[in-house]
């Protein structure tokens, strides 16, 4: 496999700033000994699958509709066309309750990866500066990806699927299964798991349902050409919302990121605490100190919402206003009409990853102005004009209904049938919005 296959893979992990934060200070400081480890496992996953007697998967017979599924953020995304769709298999990294839904495995082929494995070295010497930290810092994942796109063209070619969802674009998870798809010709679907930032990857799926304007704004940003068909259609993981049911136990809600200090989060706590401010705390599901926080919130009588358990509608409904850091939490507590504060948990600038502050979605507030917002109980709710930018059905008879309009979208795509419900914005764009 060619490096530069290897890298469009990780796409993620070739862009500086897509790492604010945290989280570039530690990919910066990487060293090289952290290669030896992830080789040591390969070669003896490598052995493992070459004398193991079962390597064969069954999958179930006239699948029409394949979802990957990286993350519980991603499931989160996909769960509601995943129950609606028929003829649907999930192919994801942890068990899932639905009929049809086979655990992969995250290291795919090792003997391929192990094959391809001088190659990665060679080319890991050659490059310098924030690349090299960073194919350092996600070296498991760059030794790991070939073995991972020859399982998954090896799946996708014995279950012969109509089309494929991936509710992710960057990792090299879900591209390796949108690429192998694409090598395929099996139909390529996009469905987001989150905001986007203007350093996400070009548009190259078949068919790419957003969010709304912003987002496609964003993928436009730098001049990309259109690679898909755009829909403007909402957000299945928006649905819930407009059945929310506001229980505002706790005056503030905090919600943490990957890219956030550690000692700047304990500080804001600390203070909230001193000032008995009643509130909520919920870490990103995909820290790897979960049960840290759990024990912190337990031992210093906080409230806690479980981010693998509990949804962040959950967490939106406790809550009357809110102070999160870089994270689309934002977008949704404004669609719930509620209040949010950017508060800077990072060990420096403000990176403001998704154009919030800049947008006029949010403001960007220190912690003694909070504390002094929640004591005069000053709640501010973002415009719909504003919202409707991000959200291209939010506020119309369709709201709450983005699951609908998709799954039948995509049972039409698997007839090969003439999408009615929806009328291009100009004709030759190939940018659909919401016949009404």
């Amino acid at each position: 496999m060619k490096f530069s296959e290897v890298d469009d893979l990780n796409y993620q992990c070739s862009i500086e700033e897509t790492y604010p934060g945290e989280l570039g200070l530690m990919i910066k400081k990487t060293s090289f000994l952290v290669v030896f480890l992830p080789i040591i496992k390969l070669f003896v996953k490598s052995l493992v699958q070459l004398f193991s007697t079962d390597n064969k998967r069954n999958f179930p017979i006239g699948i029409d509709t394949v979802v990957i599924v990286g993350s519980i953020n991603q499931y989160r995304a996909v769960k509601s066309l995943i129950d609606a769709l028929p003829n649907v298999l999930v192919l994801s990294i942890f068990p899932i309750k639905c009929k049809n839904n086979v655990v992969i495995d995250t290291r795919g082929n090792c003997i391929a990866s192990l094959l391809n494995l001088p190659k990665l070295i060679i080319n890991l010497v050659r490059v310098i500066g924030f690349k090299y930290s960073s194919i350092l810092y996600h070296f498991d994942d760059y030794l790991n990806t070939p073995g991972v796109y020859n399982l998954a063209h090896k799946y996708l070619k014995e279950i012969n699927p109509k089309s494929i969802i991936v509710a992710n674009d960057h990792t090299f998870l879900t591209r390796s299964y949108f690429r192998a798809a694409q090598k395929l010709k099996i139909s390529t679907i996009y469905t987001q798991h989150a905001s986007v930032t203007s350093h996400f990857p070009s548009l190259e799926f078949d068919y790419a349902f957003l969010d709304g304007e912003e987002t496609l704004d964003k993928y436009l940003s730098n001049n990309e050409i259109l690679k898909s068909k755009v829909f403007l259609s909402g957000s299945p993981r928006f649905d819930k919302i407009a059945e929310i049911k506001n229980l505002n136990n706790y005056e503030l809600g905090v919600a943490i990121n990957l890219i956030d200090n550690h000692e700047e989060v304990i500080k804001f706590l600390e203070l909230l605490v001193l000032n008995k401010v009643n509130f909520c705390f919920r870490p990103h599901p995909g820290l790897p100190n979960i049960s840290f926080w759990k024990e912190y919130c337990k031992t210093n009588s906080i409230g806690y919402s479980d981010p693998i358990t509990e949804t962040p509608i959950d967490f939106i409904s406790y809550c009357k206003s809110f102070a999160v850091g870089d994270s689309a939490l934002h977008l949704e507590v404004a669609l719930c009409g509620k209040t949010s504060y950017y508060f800077n948990f990072q060990n420096g600038n403000t990176s403001d990853s998704y154009d919030y502050i800049r947008n006029g979605l949010i403001e960007e507030k220190d912690s003694n102005e909070i504390i002094l917002f929640l004591k005069q109980q000053i709640y501010n709710k973002v415009s719909t004009k504003k919202i409707k930018y991000y959200v291209a059905n939010f506020s119309t008879k369709e709201w709450g209904n983005s699951t609908t309009l998709i799954q039948k979208s995509i049972m039409d795509i698997n007839n090969d049938n003439k999408l009615d419900f929806w009328q291009e914005k100009k004709v030759g764009s190939y940018i659909f919005e919401i016949n009404n």
